[in-house]
């Protein structure tokens, strides 16, 4: 179950997304992140102090400040107009994550193709016709999919593995030789209805 915070509007007909460009990133303490994400019309000197940065240029593009507070994992764009409080604001969930994939975009290529091995994973076990539910999956092929060699890398195997872990649906996995052996759960609802089908009997 994924969970996030997100800025809801109301009865909204369309959702115009606006370009920007982040001039200037403004770390902040937890704590004072907490008061500005609460206080947004009022003057800040962080602001002040960048007032020049944040404007829109000829194309219609936000250059702004990105706000961010510590152990925090949301962010908050500003484009101050001149002023010296966030006079445009936008919520930014997971700022961190954003913000790494943006300073090494190889990191985001990695991820994705890690993300899409775990993934074939999960869905070849949750095809799986044996009755034990458990699906083979070799090496081999994560590495003809990603480009990238798995056998012969034990960190790749160990991030692989705890991504298994992560999912709700794998109830359990293990390595043998040159392969992942992925066993999916019994779904909730299957549970009870095995169950309700026992005590009928």
């Amino acid at each position: 179950m994924l969970k996030l915070n997100a800025d809801f509007q109301y009865k909204d007909s369309t959702i115009l997304a606006k370009k920007c460009v982040v001039e200037k990133t403004i770390p902040l303490s937890g704590k004072e992140f907490d008061v500005f994400s609460k206080n947004l019309l009022r003057d800040w000197d962080f602001i002040k102090e960048n007032v020049g940065l944040m404007h829109f240029d000829e194309n219609g593009v936000y250059h702004c400040l990105l706000v961010t507070g510590e152990s925090r994992e949301d962010g908050i764009l500003v484009q101050s107009e001149g002023y010296n409080y966030a006079r445009y604001s936008a919520h930014v969930p997971h700022v961190h994550s954003i913000i790494a994939m943006d300073r090494y975009p190889s990191l985001a290529g990695l991820t994705n193709k890690l993300i899409a091995m775990a993934d074939h994973m999960v869905d070849e076990a949750m095809k799986s016709q044996s009755g034990d539910g458990c699906a083979v999956v070799n090496m081999d092929t994560l590495e003809e999919m990603s480009g990238i060699y798995v056998a012969c890398n034990p960190e790749i195997v160990y991030t692989l593995s705890k991504m298994l872990s992560d999912r709700p649906e794998i109830d359990d996995w293990e390595i043998g030789g040159n392969k992942f052996i992925v066993t999916h759960g019994v779904p909730e609802m299957e549970q009870e209805q095995e169950l309700a089908q026992k005590l009928e009997m």
